[in-house]
């Protein structure tokens, strides 16, 4: 699968930032899928003729999902973010699927500015 993920600390709250993610995966088409305290899942489903036009088709025709983690730091909120390929994609897609994913992390890190020294913020699951 092809995946994007980073981590950061930013200022502010969790649930300031939670809202704030929520509404940062709608704008780009995805469900939210599961929330709790922290912690943001979200799913983009493949229009079903996505999957069988393969590299012809836009990638909003195809399947991809994110999670963002928020914990509370002792310098701030922790940002943990990873968008993946829900389907394996072929080679030419793959760097589609970067491309797209590396520009969401940039447009993210813009809605939760990195302020922290280039910490880890929440350890991978």
């Amino acid at each position: 699968m092809e995946r994007v993920s980073d981590g950061w600390i930013t200022t502010g709250s969790v649930g300031g930032h939670q809202t704030a993610v929520t509404t940062f995966l709608r704008a780009r088409g995805m469900r939210v899928t599961g929330e709790q305290s922290g912690e943001v899942h979200a799913r983009h489903e493949a229009c079903w003729f996505g999957p069988v036009l393969g590299r012809l088709a836009p990638l909003r025709w195809l399947p991809y999902q994110a999670v963002i983690k928020l914990q509370h730091r002792e310098r701030g909120v922790g940002v943990r973010a990873e968008f993946e390929a829900a389907a394996p994609p072929d080679g030419r897609r793959a760097a589609d699927y970067r491309t797209l994913f590396a520009r969401w992390m940039a447009e993210l890190r813009q809605v939760l500015p990195d302020t922290g020294p280039g910490v880890s913020a929440v350890p991978p699951a």
